[in-house]
């Protein structure tokens, strides 16, 4: 875990000060009553908790009764092995789509294609893994992902800000105590998210043989968490 201050030579400080002549005395003591805004974040790497799989069952022909048939059968077999392999299965249904040939008389409908996107997640890399070379055998892999469940990212992000609340509080003392103030005054703050999250993809290895569906090797990255804090403080003289 660490922290991420954002400064350079106690940039970019923006300070309410007026650069009009004044007295020697006369610019510390309005330089110890300006309104500094501070930013300050902490940051920390977690590992995911929610990994998932999507993957589609194709078929293509020129019977859409026997097509939909088809998929439905390799749909329904799907889920229970999904369930089998102790992972959440869920189903968008089926769709089906024309293709085209070119004639003399022009575009006309030459076959269709009748696709079900099978949907998994799980809490374990390693069921996910299993359940994914089962479906495997019989479906087409769209994607593996993985990514930090709200409950682990609010509880990761809770800590962080207390962490961002401190660099916050110990950035405004010494940027008072820089400018010549014995101290300052809160004004106004915000606490928020670092950032836009989305899942990632999950790398895949080679496969390890077996003597059933050789088992898909998952290596799930760890994600950055973020928290940023963000106000003005009114340095008092």
């Amino acid at each position: 875990m660490f922290l991420q201050y954002k400064h350079a030579a106690l940039a970019p400080l923006m300070l309410a000060l007026s650069l009009q002549p004044a007295g020697a005395g006369e610019i510390p003591q309005r330089a110890a009553q300006a309104v500094v805004h501070l930013r300050a974040e902490a940051s920390t790497e977690a590992a995911p908790d929610t990994f998932t799989a999507a993957f589609s069952a194709v078929r293509s022909g020129h019977d859409v009764a026997a097509l939909n048939a088809a998929v439905s059968q390799l749909e329904a077999k799907a889920l229970a092995q999904a369930r089998a392999d102790g992972v959440e299965a869920t189903t968008s249904g089926l769709s089906t789509q024309p293709s085209y040939a070119n004639t003399e008389q022009g575009l006309r409908i030459d076959g269709w294609t009748v696709r079900a996107r099978v949907q998994l997640k799980t809490g374990s890399a390693q069921k996910l893994s299993r359940a994914a070379a089962d479906l495997g055998q019989m479906l087409q892999i769209d994607a593996m992902g993985a990514e930090i469940s709200p409950e682990k990212r609010a509880k990761v992000q809770a800590a962080l800000a207390d962490e961002a609340v401190a660099a916050f509080r110990t950035k405004a003392s010494r940027v008072a105590h820089a400018f010549g103030a014995t101290g300052y005054t809160l004004v106004d703050a915000t606490v928020q998210d670092g950032g836009t999250y989305q899942p990632r993809p999950l790398l895949m290895a080679t496969r390890v043989a077996n003597d059933a569906a050789p088992a898909i090797a998952v290596q799930p990255d760890k994600q950055l968490v973020r928290v940023e804090v963000s106000g003005s403080v009114r340095l008092r003289p």
